[in-house]
């Protein structure tokens, strides 16, 4: 249902690292780290915040989470009642990289963003998201690596986001 302030700013505590707004809506993000003693591995994880910017002040109605971490404010995008997240997720053991593109839809009454839909990886396997850009129905993305590619989503399907283009820049 609804999320009291006090949970609001427990979820929050720490260093905001971005925020996103727009059409009556604010996103503020925290990264976060677990680490599993049972498997020995560790977990990175953007969590998000939902505001309601409408009435006179904002007011906490959801939140999510999603694996990997944000590069910059870019990589948060809020377009046709959907947030869109582009993360990097780090595997300790491999030093492989996982780069996707989630989107999560917004409720209109509150609670949990729930994940709609996501990419496949974008990348090569120790890249990391260099810089990415929403436009409307599509997202732009450099992974920096070995070789640069710059890639092309599609996201005009909330629910099965793909990627319809790839050119190799040597970096």
């Amino acid at each position: 249902g609804s999320i009291s302030l006090s949970v609001a700013g427990a979820f929050n505590e720490g260093w905001i690292s971005v925020t996103s707004v727009g059409d009556g809506f604010i996103a503020t993000v925290t990264n976060g780290y677990t680490y599993d003693f049972s498997t020995e591995k560790s977990y990175y994880n953007t969590y998000l915040l939902g505001f309601d910017t409408t009435g006179a002040t904002a007011e906490p109605f959801c939140y999510g989470s999603v694996p990997g971490w944000l590069n910059n404010r870019f990589s948060l995008d809020l377009w046709d009642g959907h947030l869109r997240v582009a993360t990097t997720a780090y595997d300790d053991w491999t030093s492989n990289t996982s780069n996707k593109i989630f989107v999560l839809r917004i409720p209109e009454n509150g609670s949990v963003m729930e994940t709609v839909g996501e990419t496949e990886h974008l990348g090569e396997d120790k890249d990391i998201i260099y810089a990415v850009r929403f436009i409307e129905k599509g997202a732009y993305v450099v992974t920096y690596g070995a070789v640069d590619p710059f890639i092309i989503v599609d996201l005009s399907d909330h629910t099965e986001p793909k990627t319809v283009g790839e050119l190799e820049i040597p970096g």
